[in-house]
C-alpha cells in the first residue's frame, strides 16, 4: 500500500509538471491574450529613420523570445523593421511582467504615421497597434502642434450643426468631419487634454460599463483616417474620482482600449510629459519621470499637458517651482484663459463641442534653444480657431482639391489649399498618390517618393500654407531616363562614374551624407578599372562621408553587390555596405591595396523592393579609397530559394505562403537538404492538402523559367509544382517519383501582366511525402 501511495503521488506530480509546462508553453498569438501595450494610438512613439525604439507587449500566455518580425504599414504599403531583442521585463510603469521588444525603424521609412505589425514567425499569428509610430525626418527643427480638449464625446451623431449631439456632449461624427483640416495643416501631434468622451454625470450616474466601452471605442475609431498623430490625456468626466460607481473596473476596462494613462515621450531635445489630473495612480511615476528629465541637460524644453492644473500645490501636480516647465497647457474650464504664470505658463482652451475650437502652438528652434510665441501672446482666429463654421462640417477652414483623380491613375496633378485660418501652417503636407513612376513638384517639397502596389507612386509633400490665402502645389514626371526594364541588368546609375565627365562633387546618380561631404567626389586618373573617371575619398583633415544609392522599385529577390576598389591604410573604418532591403544591414571591408580588387557582398535578399547600397570611409587626413564599376543585379526572383533563411524548422518559411485544407502539413527539416541544411517538406500522418507558393508582382512582361529540385515518395492523388496567374492558362509538372533530388523544370512562363505565382501542391493520403529544395524563377534572356 504504502509503495501504492509513493507511485500515486509520483504520478499526480509528473501530471501537474506536464500541466504547467504545457500551459506555460509558447503558443500561436492570440490578440485576445496578447497585445501591444505601448505604443498605441493614443500614445504613440515619436522616431527618425534608423532609430531604436521600444514596444512593450502584455500577454496573459508565454510568448516566444525569438522568431518576431515586425512591419510598419500605411494605407498603401509596409516597410520591414529589425526585431533586435526581445526579454521578459517589468511594463506598464514597472506595475506588471510583459515583454520589451526592441525595434529599429527601417532607415528608408517616409516620414508619415504608421500602424506596429509583430508576426511571431514561430508559432504564428501577429499583434498590431495602429496608428501608433510616427516618424519624423528631424526633431531638431521646429514644429508646432494642435491642442483640443473637452469634446465630450458622447453615443449617436450629431443632431445640432456645431457636431454636438446633445447640449453638453458632442459626437464621433465630428471629429470625422475635421480629420481632413487636420491632415492637411500636419502638426507634429495633437494633444487632447481630457474629457475627451463623456462617460460620468457625477460619482454615482454613468454609461455603464458596456456602453462606456463602446462609446471609447468609438472615439478612437473616429480617429482611424488620421494621418497625424494623436496623444490623450484623460479627464473627470471619463476617467472619474476615485468615488465614482465601478471606477476601479472602470479603470482597466479604459486603459484596455486607451493604453496609458499618464506617459512621456522624447523628440530629441523636446520632452513631453501627459499627466492625469483626477487620479494619482501613476503619481509617483510622473514625478520621478519628470524630476529624471529635468535634470537630463540633453532636454532644452519642457511641456505638461494635462486635464486641469490647480496650482503649483495641486495634488496631481507634478512640475514644482524649483522644477518648473516651460509651459502647461491643460482643458476642463471650457474657456481660453491663462490659469497660471507663475512659476511658469499654464493655458486653457475652450471646450471643442462646437464647431471643434482647436489652440495652435509654435515651437520656434534657434540654436541649441526653443521658444514658443504662443506663451507671450494668444490671438483669436490666428493662435485659437474653429476647424469649420458650417452647419454639420461644411465649410471647413482648411480645404484640399485636385485637378486630376488622386488615385494612383494621373501622370501630372496640381492640388489647390485654400486655407481660411489667419496661420501660417508651414509644415502642411499633400501626398499625391501617381502612376508608377519618378517625379518633381513645384509649389513645395518632397519629402518622401515610394512605389505602392502593382502600379502606384506616391509622393509626400510639404506645403508652406500661408495664412488666409490659397496655395497651389503641382506635380509632373521628373526628367531623365525611364528604369531599366532588364530584370538582371546592372540597377547602379552612373555605375562607372563617367556621367559628368568631368570632376565632379556630387557625381550624377549618387547621394552623399556624413560629416565631410566633401571629401567624396568624381576625377579624372590614367589608371581607372575602366574609362576616364572614378569615385574617390579624400580629404587633407579627417573626414567621415557615405557615397550611396537608393536603388527603388525592384522585384524582390536574391542581389548580388560588386565593386571594383582600391585604398590606402590607416582609416578607422573603410567598407562597402548594403541595407535597407528588408534585412540586416550586409558590410564588406575594403582591402588596403594599390591595385583594383573587386570585393562582393552576396545573396542580398530583397524583401521591400528596394535597396540601398554605398561605401563609407572614416579617414584620417590624408586616407584614400577608390571606387570603380559598380554592379548590383538580380541573381534569382526566389525569396528563401533553400529555406535556409529561419534557420530553423519552421512550419511557415520566410518568404513563402501557405493555404489549403491542411496548411499545417508544410514545414522546412534539417536533415538530407540537397544544399544548406534545411528543406521545405509535405508530410502529414493523416490525408492532407496543402499548396506552398510565392506570388512575384512588378514582373517586366516576357517569358519566364521555373526549376526546382525535388523528391517524392509517391502515392498522392495529385502532386505537383504550378505556374498561374502570370496572365495565361495555368503550367504543371507531376513531381517524380524518386528518393534522389531531382531537377524539374517550367519553361517558357510568358508573363503578360506583370505577375507570377509559382508553387509546389500536394493532395495527399497518410504518410505520402515530398521534398523540395533549391528553387529558381528567372527571366529568359
Amino acid at each position: 500500500m504504502k509503495k501504492l501511495k509513493v507511485l500515486m503521488l509520483l504520478f499526480f506530480t509528473v501530471a501537474i509538471a506536464i500541466f504547467i509546462s504545457s500551459s506555460m508553453a509558447p503558443q500561436a498569438v492570440n490578440p485576445n491574450l496578447t497585445t501591444i501595450w505601448t505604443p498605441r494610438p493614443t500614445n504613440p512613439v515619436f522616431a527618425l529613420p534608423g532609430q531604436q525604439i521600444t514596444v512593450e507587449v502584455k500577454s496573459s500566455v508565454s510568448i516566444p523570445t525569438t522568431g518576431w518580425t515586425a512591419q510598419l504599414e500605411n494605407d498603401l504599403r509596409s516597410w520591414n523593421a529589425t526585431v533586435n531583442s526581445v526579454a521578459t521585463g517589468m511594463i506598464h510603469h514597472g506595475t506588471e511582467s510583459g515583454y520589451i521588444f526592441t525595434i529599429t525603424i527601417p532607415s528608408n521609412i517616409p516620414p508619415e504615421l504608421f500602424k506596429l505589425v509583430l508576426t511571431d514567425t514561430v508559432n504564428g499569428g501577429s499583434i498590431s497597434s495602429p496608428r501608433s509610430v510616427k516618424v519624423e525626418t528631424s526633431f531638431e527643427e521646429s514644429f508646432y502642434i494642435l491642442h483640443i480638449s473637452d469634446e465630450h464625446v458622447a453615443p449617436g451623431p450629431a443632431t445640432y450643426p456645431d457636431g454636438r449631439n446633445s447640449s453638453g456632449t458632442s459626437s464621433a461624427q465630428m471629429k470625422q468631419w475635421v480629420e481632413p483640416v487636420i491632415n492637411t495643416i500636419n502638426p507634429r501631434f495633437v494633444m487632447y487634454t481630457g474629457d475627451n468622451c463623456h462617460q460620468y454625470y457625477s460619482s454615482s450616474s454613468w454609461r455603464g460599463m458596456t456602453e462606456a466601452k463602446a462609446n471609447q471605442q468609438a472615439y478612437i475609431d473616429s480617429m482611424s483616417n488620421y494621418k497625424v498623430a494623436t496623444v490623450c490625456t484623460a479627464g473627470n468626466h471619463e476617467i472619474g474620482w476615485s468615488d465614482y460607481v465601478q471606477i476601479e473596473d472602470w479603470k482597466q476596462e479604459y486603459e484596455k482600449i486607451m493604453g496609458q494613462r499618464a506617459f512621456s515621450f522624447r523628440m530629441g531635445q523636446f520632452y513631453v510629459n501627459v499627466s492625469e489630473w483626477t487620479t494619482r495612480d501613476y503619481f509617483n511615476w510622473s514625478v520621478s519621470d519628470w524630476n529624471q528629465h529635468w535634470n537630463d541637460p540633453t532636454v532644452t524644453y519642457r511641456l505638461i499637458a494635462t486635464h486641469y492644473y490647480d496650482g503649483e500645490s495641486g495634488w496631481t501636480t507634478i512640475s514644482k517651482s524649483d522644477k518648473p516647465a516651460n509651459l502647461l497647457i491643460a482643458g476642463h474650464n471650457h474657456t481660453t484663459s491663462t490659469i497660471s504664470s507663475s512659476p511658469y505658463k499654464a493655458f486653457t482652451i475652450q471646450s471643442a463641442q462646437g464647431y471643434n475650437t482647436t489652440a495652435f502652438y509654435n515651437f520656434v528652434r534657434s540654436g541649441n534653444t526653443w521658444t514658443c510665441p504662443q506663451i507671450n501672446s494668444r490671438v483669436n482666429n490666428v493662435d485659437y480657431f474653429t476647424l469649420f463654421s458650417g452647419a454639420y462640417g461644411t465649410n471647413l477652414k482648411v480645404t484640399t482639391s485636385f485637378a486630376n483623380a488622386n488615385n494612383g491613375t494621373a501622370t501630372t496633378n496640381t492640388c489647390t489649399i485654400n486655407n481660411q485660418i489667419n496661420q501660417r501652417f508651414y509644415h502642411g503636407r499633400v501626398r499625391f498618390l501617381m502612376a508608377r513612376g519618378n517625379y518633381t513638384v513645384t509649389g513645395g517639397t518632397i519629402l518622401a517618393q515610394y512605389d505602392y502596389g502593382s502600379n502606384g507612386t506616391a509622393v509626400v509633400v510639404l506645403v508652406d500654407i500661408l495664412p488666409t490665402t490659397t496655395t497651389t502645389v503641382s506635380i509632373s514626371p521628373a526628367q531623365g531616363p525611364p528604369p531599366s526594364q532588364d530584370l538582371y541588368g546592372n540597377r547602379i546609375v552612373n555605375h562607372s562614374f563617367e556621367a559628368d565627365g568631368s570632376w565632379a562633387a556630387n557625381p550624377t546618380g549618387w547621394s552623399t551624407s556624413g560629416s565631410t561631404p566633401s571629401a567624396d567626389f568624381a576625377e579624372s586618373v590614367s589608371n581607372a578599372h575602366s574609362g576616364s573617371f572614378i569615385l574617390s575619398h579624400w580629404n587633407s583633415n579627417a573626414y567621415q562621408v557615405y557615397t550611396y544609392q537608393t536603388i527603388n522599385n525592384i522585384p524582390n529577390g536574391i542581389y548580388t553587390l560588386k565593386a571594383w576598389v582600391k585604398r590606402g591604410s590607416g582609416h578607422n573604418q573603410c567598407y562597402m555596405n548594403a541595407k535597407d532591403y528588408g534585412g540586416a544591414e550586409l558590410k564588406v571591408n575594403v582591402p588596403v591595396t594599390g591595385v583594383w580588387t573587386q570585393i562582393s557582398i552576396p545573396n542580398i535578399r530583397v524583401t521591400n523592393g528596394q535597396c540601398t547600397i554605398g561605401f563609407y570611409s572614416d579617414g584620417n587626413g590624408g586616407n584614400w579609397f577608390s571606387v570603380d564599376d559598380v554592379e548590383f543585379y538580380l541573381e534569382n526572383l526566389v525569396l528563401n530559394p533553400s529555406f535556409e533563411d529561419d534557420g530553423a524548422v519552421v512550419q511557415s518559411p520566410f518568404g513563402w505562403s501557405t493555404s489549403g485544407a491542411t496548411p499545417a502539413a508544410d514545414s522546412t527539416e534539417a536533415n538530407a537538404a540537397r544544399t544548406g541544411n534545411y528543406k521545405l517538406s509535405h508530410w502529414r500522418s493523416t490525408a492532407y492538402e496543402v499548396y506552398t507558393y510565392q506570388t512575384k508582382t512588378n514582373l517586366p512582361n516576357g517569358t519566364y523559367t521555373l526549376k526546382a529540385w525535388v523528391k517524392s515518395g509517391g502515392g498522392q492523388n495529385a502532386c505537383y509544382m504550378n505556374a498561374k496567374d502570370y496572365g495565361g492558362a495555368e503550367l504543371r509538372v507531376n513531381l517524380p517519383v524518386t528518393g534522389q533530388f531531382t531537377q524539374i523544370t517550367i519553361p517558357n512562363i510568358n508573363v503578360t501582366n506583370g505577375q507570377c505565382t509559382f508553387g509546389f501542391y500536394s493532395n495527399a493520403n497518410p504518410g505520402n511525402w515530398i521534398n523540395v529544395d533549391d528553387v529558381e524563377f528567372y527571366k529568359n534572356p
